[in-house]
């Protein structure tokens, strides 16, 4: 209920989390990309599991520095643990650093773009660049309607948004590629609540089709599943 409750009850411990042998997984997979993955340590939906979904959502709006100390707790615990992968040798033998949190439905964010870009992106940004800094390329996930703060992605250093779901509103393939085709990578677009669950092999093929052909011009598109 306050962030003195904070800080008695919520210290999240970097060295939990198991740092790979980098080595020798590229010694294994040399002809691979490789992705350090620390696990999922998302601001938002994390608050949203925390707290609980609707006491999180009414912080934010009523008592935002709760939640704001929560962001940054969480923060500073994923930077450590970024941190401790690329002291072990991540940047030199990774080419991916995979990070992500889900903030919106499928036809908006759950919070204003404003209130996101208040409470979480620092976090975000903080992240984005200490991967950048040592070398990564940038995978971003996040599910459903995120176009709104695209531009933000392009301007902390996010490299590739993943898990595109263009059933999702404005996230139709054609107004990604017409709007950030070439300045970031599109990665996923093939939807897997509808087409992958419940169409043809046709349709299948289709939608697969349209994808590429969306961004035949632009470049920066992975053909994926949509999750």
């Amino acid at each position: 209920e306050s962030v003195a409750d904070l800080d008695k009850k919520y210290n999240p411990q970097p060295e939990d989390r198991v740092i790979p042998d980098f080595k020798a997984f590229k010694e294994k997979y040399p002809e691979h990309s490789l992705i350090f993955c620390p696990l999922w340590m998302p601001g938002f939906s994390g608050a949203c599991q925390d707290f609980g979904m609707v006491n999180a959502l009414c912080k934010m709006a009523t008592d935002p520095e709760i939640i704001k100390a929560y962001v940054t707790k969480l923060g500073d615990f994923a930077v450590d643990v970024l941190q401790r992968g690329i002291k072990a040798g991540a940047a030199e033998y990774c080419d991916f650093y995979w990070m992500g949190d889900d903030f919106a439905g499928e036809s908006a964010l759950m919070l204003s773009p404003d209130m996101w870009r208040e409470i979480f992106k620092p976090a975000i940004a903080r992240q984005v660049k200490v991967a950048r800094d040592a070398g990564f390329r940038v995978l971003f996930h996040s599910c459903g309607a995120v176009e709104s703060v695209y531009e933000d992605f392009i301007e902390m250093g996010i490299n590739a948004h993943c898990g595109v779901q263009t059933s999702a509103k404005n996230m139709d393939i054609e107004n990604l590629a017409k709007k950030y085709g070439g300045r970031f990578v599109i990665y996923g677009g093939v939807d897997a609540q509808t087409t992958l669950i419940h169409g043809t092999t046709q349709e299948v093929e289709e939608a697969v089709k349209r994808n590429i052909n969306a961004f035949r011009e632009t470049g920066g598109y992975v053909v994926s599943n949509s999750h």
